[in-house]
């Protein structure tokens, strides 16, 4: 629709799309092969900056949701971004 139209104009979020592609992909063949804690890159465009900008989530709520909600889809137990330590 329109909305996906505006998107998908913005190289800075097509860039974001494919790279969490590639990331969903790397997370789902690590819960396949039994490992609980991956690393993953971080992405070009730093899309959780982007959202705080607006403030339409705070630390928090990323936190949990990086935490918890991402873990428990994939059936992990850590996901760090490379560089983040």
């Amino acid at each position: 629709g329109i909305v996906l139209g505006q998107i998908a104009s913005f190289p800075h979020f097509t860039a974001f799309a494919r790279e969490w592609q590639a990331r969903d992909t790397l997370l789902r063949e690590a819960a396949v092969s039994g490992q609980l804690h991956v690393e993953i890159p971080p992405t070009a465009f730093d899309l959780e900056a982007f959202l705080k900008r607006g403030e339409i989530v705070d630390d928090a709520g990323l936190d949990e949701w990086r935490e918890g909600t991402l873990l428990n889809y994939y059936g992990l137990e850590s996901i760090t971004l490379i560089g983040e330590g």
